[in-house]
């Protein structure tokens, strides 16, 4: 019976898995992705600026994005499952941060990939 139970749970989770019903869409992970980095990076630079991000709560994000953790966690084991999924939004978030800084598309450059966000270069 033990030896049976193992192996259900091992077929299960080793399983295809599908799409949680609260899946956020690839842009909506990009942009929350997008957010969380600037905030994490931002953390680790204290400036005397207004604009300092330091002190911004997660909850804060969840807000914004119309979102709540268990569906980020549930979106991002989704996604996280699917490499070339989450190396496209990888890259779209790469291409928004160099076309707002006035560069093209570093894709190809940083990930040693051909460029999927449609930002040529």
């Amino acid at each position: 019976m033990k030896k049976i139970f193992i192996l259900l749970i091992l077929t299960i989770s080793c399983s295809d898995q599908n799409s949680p019903t609260d899946l956020m869409s690839e842009e909506q992970m990009v942009d929350f992705l997008l957010d969380i980095n600037i905030i994490n990076s931002s953390r680790a630079y204290r400036n005397n600026s207004d604009l300092n991000y330091y002190n911004i709560k997660d909850t804060f994000l969840y807000k914004k994005h119309n979102i709540d953790s268990i569906q980020f966690v549930n979106s991002n084991g989704y996604y996280s499952s699917k490499p070339k999924k989450y190396l496209k939004m990888t890259c779209n978030m790469i291409y928004i941060v160099a076309v707002g800084v006035g560069l093209k598309c570093l894709c190809k450059i940083h990930l040693n990939t051909k460029c999927v966000c449609g930002g040529g270069g």
